[in-house]
């Protein structure tokens, strides 16, 4: 996969103080799009206890398997993987976020 400029850059805005707190507060945090999975794995770094990365279904064995490699780094925070198709109704299991990251 490729890191997107965007991605980054959203990460290091995540990395800010008052960004953290609002990681930390949440109680779940979806990450639109996800391709390479950082924007998610670095809300959990930062303190989210629940994320959920989304993507196409093309991407998501990549996304799974870079989570999955990650995972000793997550400490008690929980990533999960799943499909998110813009041309299919929203499914339960993606709504419901405190936070929602695109990027």
């Amino acid at each position: 996969g490729e890191l997107w400029p965007a991605a980054a850059a959203l990460v290091s805005v995540l990395e800010r103080r008052q960004w953290r707190r609002q990681l930390q507060a949440s109680s779940r945090v979806v990450d639109l799009g996800a391709g390479t999975g950082v924007c998610g794995l670095a809300a959990a770094v930062l303190g989210a206890r629940r994320v959920l990365c989304t993507d196409t279904a093309a991407v998501l064995p990549a996304l799974t398997e870079i989570v999955r490699q990650n995972r000793s780094v997550l400490g008690r925070a929980s990533v999960a993987c799943d499909t998110l198709d813009w041309s299919e109704p929203l499914r339960p299991s993606v709504g419901g976020a405190d936070v929602v990251l695109a990027s």
